[in-house]
């Protein structure tokens, strides 16, 4: 089959048009995006992290992926509109964009993952991920409480945490939700 011409120009400008649509429609929030942190600083941060915490990291690989908040983006697009979303990003200080940094094993279960902002270098988030399988000493409900409140304010330097719940799962770990009211770091 051979397409003239004519046929492949005409397939080249709608090509095009589809992709400034697509750009325009689907992908709004590149506008006000800021990449002041790369990849690289992303990487040493989120070490630099760690070693504040006492976390041995060092024959872990490395996996980083940049990432968004699609849920907030699209809720502020759809309630603010873009020009309002761009401005209330601004004033709030609200970042959607973010590296997020897996050091892992392979095969293993245990990992953690630090999430830093592109925009400001902060650390965002933290998960350290371990077998949930693996026995462990019961704490007790106060205990866990304590060293869980602990360890949300010394590293992390955060205030105004309410532990919502703690629910214990017989033999195997205690989980439960953390709400966190910002306050002074």
């Amino acid at each position: 089959m051979k397409i003239s011409l004519k046929g492949f120009v005409g397939f080249l400008l709608a090509a095009i048009l589809c992709f400034g649509l697509w750009y325009k429609f689907g992908f709004p929030k590149l506008i006000f995006m800021d990449m002041a942190v790369d990849k690289s600083q992303a990487i040493t941060k989120a070490k630099g992290y760690l070693e504040g915490l006492n976390k041995n990291f060092k024959d872990y690989k490395i996996a980083v992926t940049f990432k968004d908040d699609e849920w907030a983006d699209r809720y502020l697009q759809k309630t603010l509109g873009l020009l309002k979303q761009e401005e209330f990003l601004k004033q709030q200080n609200f970042e959607i964009f973010y590296w997020r940094i897996r050091f892992f094993k392979q095969y293993q279960k245990e990992e953690y993952v630090v999430k830093i902002s592109c925009q400001s270098g902060k650390v965002l988030g933290f998960e350290h991920l371990i077998d949930d399988i693996e026995s462990r000493v019961d704490l007790g409900k106060f205990a866990a409480q304590e060293k869980a409140e602990s360890f949300l304010k010394k590293p992390l330097g955060l205030t105004g945490i309410f532990i919502n719940s703690i629910k214990r799962n017989p033999g195997v770990m205690i989980t439960g939700s953390i709400t966190y009211f910002p306050g002074k770091r």
